[in-house]
């Protein structure tokens, strides 16, 4: 988590890190940020087919994770033909430029989308096509994985966008956030990238489910989406302090 509330108190970001690193160990599952979307709730996604019906969970820290019932977000070095077809995986989403795509099987559905981690990164062409990808797995019953260089930023934000816009119960992009987040704790789209979504969920549900905020604890006062505000909040007044009061 960047932020200088981190650097006033460097010892809370080594908490934080210490207690992802024993969830992603954990695969835990457990939601703690007071709003609950179950990914394996059948009567929100309905099964699809072959793919892999494991609940949500991990394979190492920065391996490959189960955000959703057909939909993993990882990272780039861990992909090999193997793991793709021990999931059922038909679909390939590459979201980094900085790493090649390895010699994968031949009929392997791969959706390039080259661009940096960086929040003046343009997502938006991208997000509807990614999401196309998705719903067709579903529909043929296969399983799609999004990877970027870390399974952090852009690999997140593209997975939330295939989420949101799903045809049949689809969450809103804070439900898909914390659902995600839950499979895989250390997910971070960029801020720019997160501005992004708020404004496809708006296009493709009618109303955004979050906005960007001001940051509280930092001089600069920077837009963050709502839920990271609302962990900033969580890590500075939920722990050893009760109040905070920026040097």
């Amino acid at each position: 988590m960047t932020s200088d509330v981190w650097h006033i108190f460097p010892f809370l970001a080594l908490t934080k890190f210490n207690s992802n690193v024993k969830k992603e160990k954990k695969c835990n599952n457990n939601n703690n940020n007071g709003h609950h979307f179950d990914p394996q709730d059948s009567g929100a996604h309905p099964g699809t087919g072959t793919a892999s019906r494991r609940a949500p969970g991990c394979e190492g820290a920065m391996g490959l994770s189960q955000v959703w019932e057909g939909l993993w977000v990882g990272a780039a070095r861990v992909i090999t033909s193997h793991l793709l077809a021990s999931h059922g995986i038909t679909t390939l989403v590459w979201a980094t430029p900085e790493v090649q795509v390895p010699p994968l099987q031949d009929d392997l559905h791969v959706v390039k989308v080259l661009v940096k981690d960086e929040a003046t990164q343009d997502l938006g062409p991208h997000l509807p096509i990614v999401a196309q990808a998705f719903r067709e797995c579903r529909g043929r019953g296969e399983g799609m994985a999004v990877v970027c260089r870390a399974g952090k930023s852009r690999s997140a934000a593209l997975a939330l966008a295939a989420l949101v816009a799903l045809p049949e119960a689809a969450p809103t992009l804070r439900d898909a956030y914390v659902a995600v987040k839950a499979a895989r704790p250390l997910i971070r789209p960029n801020p720019g990238f997160f501005a992004q979504l708020i404004q496809y969920e708006e296009e493709v549900r009618g109303a955004a489910s979050m906005a960007m905020e001001e940051n509280p604890y930092s001089e600069a006062r920077e837009l963050l989406p709502a839920v990271y505000v609302e962990e900033l909040r969580k890590a500075v007044c939920g722990g050893t302090f009760t109040t905070f009061v920026p040097l």
